[in-house]
């Protein structure tokens, strides 16, 4: 289970949460038909990893899986759980971001920035004092309520080794995100939330700085940086879709603040960055 959704796989996905509900999507490993691509429309999608595999999304509720010859399973898994799933929660009209979210104590928030800028770690600074993972790189956001609803994913996040040093975390809580992967993956067992959680904030991850702290963004960044950092730019879709996809971010920005982050880049000065944006939050 992930995102509010059953998964039935015929690929073992260990990350997810196991769960009896009836499956919402498909996941068979199966050969994709040659003539796939003249066959993606804008009810179906195909992917290619050239790595990897082939990857065929059909309406909203299948996923055909196709590995290349001698590619791990592992990394199967990665490019499912990511690039595929982002495309197919953002065909089922969810607003997707390439972005951490951690649940506090009235409602969510989520660091938004490029990768390498501390989306997981700063996640997992969170969980570290108590509060529950609830998404990593890929985060869906149901916009048709009244207030944005995170839904919750799956415990797992990818951290570099001095990152999950910095957090406490045990190297034998480590694996291999597949063979030679400069990151590892580390499961939150026990500290995940399964429930949804609304929106209340999201911060953007700026570069260096002197010291912590929290800016207003301008309407127009915040609109700016929900596009760059969104699952969108890449996945090519019908029309309709791109115009719910801007209309989106753009309610996002009327609905909930959205600030910039400038830090300190010390994984010691994690504490003290966890503390401002509790204050901001007014935990």
């Amino acid at each position: 289970m992930a995102y509010g959704l059953g998964l039935q796989s015929e690929l073992t996905l260990p990350e997810l949460v196991p769960s009896d509900v009836p499956p919402d999507v498909t996941m068979r490993v199966t050969e994709v038909a040659p003539d796939a691509r003249g066959a993606a429309s804008k009810t179906n999608l195909l992917f290619t990893e050239t790595s990897v595999g082939k990857f065929f999304i059909v309406g909203n509720d299948e996923i055909a899986i196709q590995p290349f010859p001698g590619v791990e399973e592992a990394q199967l898994r990665l490019f499912l759980l990511g690039p595929v799933m982002a495309a197919l929660l953002r065909r089922r009209g969810l607003l997707v971001l390439h972005a951490s979210a951690v649940a506090l104590d009235n409602g969510a928030v989520a660091f938004l920035g490029d990768s390498g800028w501390g989306k997981s770690t700063l996640a997992g600074a969170f969980q570290k004092q108590g509060y529950p993972f609830l998404a990593d790189d890929v985060l869906a956001i149901q916009m048709d309520t009244e207030q944005p609803v995170v839904l919750p994913s799956f415990p797992q996040a990818k951290l570099w080794p001095e990152a999950a040093t910095a957090l406490g975390y045990a190297q034998e809580q480590l694996h291999e995100l597949y063979p030679n992967s400069s990151k590892f993956g580390y499961h939150f067992n026990g500290s995940f939330s399964l429930e949804t959680h609304p929106l209340k904030a999201i911060y953007i991850l700026g570069g260096a700085h002197s010291n912590h702290q929290i800016v207003s963004c301008q309407p127009r960044l915040a609109f700016l940086n929900l596009v760059r950092h969104s699952w969108a730019r890449n996945i090519p879709v019908e029309p309709d879709l791109d115009r719910l996809h801007f209309d989106q971010c753009a309610r996002l920005v009327r609905q909930i603040p959205i600030r910039l982050l400038m830090r300190q880049l010390s994984l010691d000065a994690l504490p003290d960055l966890v503390r401002l944006i509790q204050e901001d939050n007014k935990i």
